[in-house]
């Protein structure tokens, strides 16, 4: 069923944000589970959400909530569909058409992503890695490479830290945006606000080291942290890090970054105690260190991104019931 919170706090958005040049959404845009979105999911989320969607483009990423055997999503989207029908292979198609595709506004190049079908194993990796690869070259007089899809490479809470997929696409990928050049990644899929990085990949003969780059980043305010203890029950664990704030240089690394979720539905931080003990399972060494910020808000969230040449900046905001929007938290990212 449509999400009324949702409605809201996109309405709030597109008011808080006048001049926006489009909206770009790291799926889950309706509501279904076990890969079965269906056409009512889509007619609702249109007619609730529509004062805003005539007047603003989108750019969507599908989620796992949009799967649908029938494309449903697709058929809403006029998104690029030249990748799949660059690929002669069944394995290295997406399930869903439109769903990976890249555009260029301003001096930044978006390339949108869909680890959804991860399952098909390194045939539909290379496919993505060859093509985000062209894309990149194609565009190398752009300064910004900004990367979005839903299912998270980092992410910190106990509902999805520990997830297969996750753990294959950032084994897989994390290299290719290293080697690549990427700025910001966007990403959906876990309900937590955070900022991971910035961070280097590196292979070594014992797999591959994540490492946090601490002096890439500055003007920072440090606050008393919140305690995390991966339960609603901590809640309001808003600032584990206790950090605000920052500038960050990607020069030589990548800022991962994850703005919460649009609804009410939220998960909660783990503390560094419980995730060296899942360390198994995500296989992360010093997973938390690689954390510059990291908490619930508890409150629906949209975030400002502003581009130009010279700096990303962006701003996160909460909604209240009310609709009225507050700022939370406010970053920018430069490379020199």
């Amino acid at each position: 069923m449509a999400d009324f919170t949702k409605a809201r706090q996109i309405e709030t958005a597109c008011q808080q944000t006048p001049d926006a040049k489009f909206l770009l959404i790291t799926g889950d845009l309706v509501e279904s589970s076990n890969g079965q979105s269906a056409e009512w999911e889509w007619e609702q989320w249109f007619e609730k959400m529509q004062n805003s969607w005539l007047h603003l483009p989108i750019a969507p990423a599908q989620g796992n909530h949009d799967i649908s055997p029938f494309g449903n999503m697709f058929h809403h989207f006029n998104t690029d569909d030249s990748y799949n029908m660059q690929q002669s292979d069944a394995e290295t198609k997406t399930a869903m058409g439109g769903t990976v595709y890249s555009f260029v506004y301003g001096d930044a190049l978006f390339i949108v992503l869909n680890y959804e079908d991860y399952r098909k194993g390194e045939p539909y990796f290379a496919a993505l890695e060859q093509w985000m690869r062209k894309q990149i070259a194609a565009h190398s007089d752009v300064k910004w490479r900004i990367v979005a899809f839903h299912k998270t490479m980092f992410t910190g809470s106990s509902a999805h830290q520990n997830d297969l997929d996750g753990r294959v696409v950032r084994e897989r990928m994390a290299p290719v945006f290293q080697e690549t050049g990427v700025d910001l990644v966007l990403q959906g899929h876990d309900h937590v606000y955070e900022l991971i990085g910035v961070l280097t990949v590196e292979k070594t003969a014992d797999g591959i080291a994540f490492t946090h780059l601490p002096e890439a980043v500055s003007q920072q305010t440090i606050g008393e942290p919140t305690r995390a203890d991966g339960t609603a029950a901590c809640n309001p664990s808003v600032s584990v890090t206790g950090k605000g704030g920052g500038v960050y240089n990607v020069s030589k690394g990548t800022l991962y970054f994850l703005n919460n979720s649009a609804g009410k539905k939220k998960y909660y931080p783990r503390s560094k105690e419980q995730m060296e003990a899942a360390l198994p399972k995500h296989g992360v060494e010093n997973f938390f260190d690689l954390f510059n910020k990291f908490g619930q808000t508890g409150d629906p969230t949209f975030s400002r991104i502003k581009v130009s040449t010279e700096a990303i900046e962006v701003e996160t905001y909460t909604v209240d019931d009310s609709g009225q929007a507050a700022l939370f938290d406010s970053f920018s990212v430069v490379k020199f």
